[in-house]
């Protein structure tokens, strides 16, 4: 079996609510987190709680992060973060026009790592070029 990329790899990025970064000093390292309240999100495979990954300085930083909150899906972090209930980091796309809008705080100088691209496995030697039709 091998697995084979079915979409691209997502840009993730690291969010709180202006309201909580009013009463909350802003993360400037990924260890930062670490003294925050963060939105965990629990992997529906292992079980285990989501690590979040960075880059820094050429380097993988993964930090264990922990907070009041664990969800399944990136609805409810989102919701959970608009709400000031703490930081979250999710992908870009769940994020739609929060951050444009103000509602949500982007922290830019952490460096956050793009989640890898959604696979599926098949078997070795299968034609992997087919063309898939979701109509």
């Amino acid at each position: 079996m091998i697995a084979v990329p079915i979409g691209p790899p997502l840009r993730m990025a690291v969010v709180a609510s202006p309201g909580y970064f009013a009463v909350n000093p802003v993360p400037k390292t990924p260890h930062d987190l670490m003294m925050h309240r963060c939105i965990n999100q629990r992997m529906p495979t292992s079980g285990g709680l989501y690590v979040w990954d960075f880059a820094k300085k050429g380097k993988q930083v993964n930090v264990r992060v922990d907070g009041p909150l664990i969800f399944n899906t990136a609805p409810p972090q989102v919701d959970a973060a608009l709400a000031g209930a703490g930081v979250a980091l999710l992908p870009e796309d769940e994020l739609g026009s929060q951050i444009d809008e103000g509602r949500l705080v982007r922290v830019s100088r952490i460096g956050a790592l793009r989640s890898p691209a959604t696979t599926s496995t098949t078997r070795a030697g299968a034609n992997h070029r087919r063309r898939f039709s979701w109509c």
